[in-house]
């Protein structure tokens, strides 16, 4: 006999999310999240799953604490995050950091390549190189990850609590934006078979860029590693505020600004080529004029930008390139569904790939023939 369909069944079912695909295709690995031992709270675990369907799925990792799907690096392997204990480092049960962590593509022990103090938050690689780009969190005066962490040390052995405010805004949703903020920072991963041991040597491309600039934003990299996209916030003007497309050079550290603050830019992706880099453009709109989203596309050899999708009559989300940069796969909610569509670059075409459930997480494959997603529906969450 069925058992009953409870709220504590309902609470057990896994959640899945954050689907990747290797650079080679062979591999997909999905977030599974599952209620832990205490059953209080949700902990996910990394699981590998055969594109072809004809091995079983296996979880790659394990751990108390859980992990966080990043990204494929360019030679196959996987970067997470995680606040698991460093293994080669005395325990402190008062700390979890959200570290970042490498899974080598043969399998095998995850390696840890970074641990600041204030946390990793978000990672992209490039293509073609062994470059990275994250995003990390340090108080406002700290030079470097190490003076944060003595600043951290300090502010605890003082018994210090407070949390001082001195410019707009403090708190973006439900998080304090104090004492650290936001930075970006480039680095290049070491080969195992080098140096098994070895940390990354990142370098800090933003320092302090005020309260919100970098909060939530998009990064990506360029294929060769030479350039990081993102998304760099205005405060200035509240309620009115900016969210422009921002180009930041690796070597030199310079800025350069792709939009003119006429819009809120999100979802920076990178063409496969190098040429071109696509984001959800949304107006501000008025009290008499509704806002509008739409995909807008940059030249980033001209700096000219334009409208991808004109026509298109929905709002489109979470925009990923075709292996070819000839055409883009994204997302938007239609008829109480969120379908899939691909749009081509040439003409503007939109095609409508999946219409029913909900779907997530486009990965094309590299032959561009088949796109893996995440589908969920009400019989089949």
């Amino acid at each position: 006999m069925n058992e009953p369909f409870t709220f504590d069944r309902f609470l057990a079912l896994p959640r899945l999310s954050a689907l990747k695909l290797s650079p080679d295709g062979t591999r997909l690995v999905v977030a599974v999240g599952r209620l832990g031992p205490e059953g209080k709270e949700m902990k996910t675990a990394l699981w590998q799953v055969d594109p072809a369907g004809a091995a079983r799925p296996r979880r790659i990792t394990r751990s108390a604490a859980g992990e966080s799907v990043g990204c494929f690096g360019r030679d196959g392997s996987l970067l997470f995050t995680s606040s698991r204990p460093d293994p080669d480092a005395k325990a402190d049960s008062d700390k979890k950091i959200n570290a970042l962590w490498l899974l080598p593509a043969e399998g095998g022990e995850a390696r840890l390549l970074l641990a600041p103090d204030g946390g990793i938050d978000g990672v992209a690689a490039a293509r073609e190189t062994d470059a990275i780009v994250f995003g990390a969190h340090l108080h406002p005066d700290a030079s470097d990850m190490a003076d944060d962490a003595d600043r951290a040390k300090a502010r605890k052995e003082a018994g210090v609590g407070a949390l001082l405010f001195d410019s707009y805004p403090i708190r973006y949703w439900d998080e304090w934006l104090a004492p650290r903020r936001r930075r970006l920072f480039a680095a290049t991963t070491t080969a195992a078979e080098a140096d098994p041991e070895a940390r990354l040597e990142p370098l800090d491309l933003t320092g302090d860029s005020g309260p919100a600039a970098l909060v939530e934003s998009a990064i990506d990299i360029s294929p060769d590693g030479k350039t990081v996209y993102t998304r760099w916030m205005d405060w200035s003007n509240p309620p009115r505020m900016r969210a422009d497309l921002l180009a930041i050079d690796v070597a030199t550290r310079e800025r350069r600004v792709l939009t003119d603050g006429d819009a809120w830019y999100d979802s920076v992706k990178v063409s496969p080529d190098g040429r071109h880099l696509v984001a959800v453009r949304t107006t501000f709109g008025s009290s008499d004029e509704a806002a509008e989203s739409t995909l807008w596309l940059v030249d980033l050899a001209t700096g000219k930008g334009r409208d991808l999708t004109p026509s298109f009559d929905l709002w489109p989300e979470s925009p990923v390139w075709a292996p070819d940069s000839k055409s883009l796969f994204f997302t938007a909610d239609m008829d109480g569904c969120v379908a899939a569509f691909r749009v081509d670059l040439a003409d503007g075409a939109v095609t409508t790939l999946v219409a029913d459930g909900a779907i997530s997480d486009l990965c094309p494959s590299p032959d561009g023939l088949t796109v893996y997603a995440l589908r969920s529906t009400i019989l089949n969450p």
